[in-house]
């Protein structure tokens, strides 16, 4: 027989036999945690444009803001003006028919 025999059994039958190839494990790791970092890289990237379209739609929204009320602001004081041009004249009407009101009482006096 070829080998030692234990109880009949061939010592090389139960050995286990060594993989051609062992796994190179530390190269694995080497590759994850490059790709970890890629990962990680791309996400602060990915973080990074997101706080700059953040930044710049809340400074478009700012000068919308602005606009808006500077726009309101305009209409407002057009819209005081317009009041005011009505009450002036309305007040001139209102003069005109207290003068004609007298006038017509001091004829019939």
């Amino acid at each position: 027989m070829n080998g030692s025999s234990t109880n009949g059994v061939i010592m090389s039958e139960i050995t286990p036999a060594v993989p051609a190839e062992q796994p190179d494990l530390a190269g694995q790791r080497r590759d994850l945690e490059r790709e970890l970092a890629d990962l990680r890289r791309e996400l602060d990237e990915a973080r990074t444009r997101l706080a700059e379209r953040d930044a710049a739609m809340k400074s478009a929204l700012r000068e919308e803001l602005i606009a808006s009320r500077e726009r309101l602001a305009a209409m407002d004081a057009e819209h005081q003006q317009m009041i005011e041009s009505i009450r002036a004249a309305t007040q001139t009407q209102v003069d005109q028919v207290i003068a004609d009101a007298q006038r017509e009482i001091g004829e019939l006096s």
